[in-house]
């Protein structure tokens, strides 16, 4: 999807937990979004820019993050 479909409309993220090594790149890129959890990976905790979102989950070094437009459903990543 172009990012003018996108501009100000939510994403949503999955984090795959047998990928996440925790290298905190989402959380850097998108700390609205993700945060560490206790077992030291992230987590996705709410909806955030479609912008945001897809930059962390591209910076993600094992592409454990799946991204998702919230109002159609439509993968935006990978």
């Amino acid at each position: 999807m172009s990012e003018a479909k996108t501009q100000g409309r939510l994403a949503l993220a999955c984090v795959d937990l047998d990928k996440c090594v925790g290298s905190t790149l989402c959380v850097q890129i998108a700390a609205d979004v993700f945060r560490l959890a206790g077992n030291g990976q992230s987590e996705a905790v709410c909806a955030g820019s479609c912008e945001s979102v897809v930059n962390a989950a591209e910076a993600c070094p094992n592409m454990a993050i799946t991204v998702t437009d919230s109002q159609t459903g439509e993968t935006l990543f990978p």
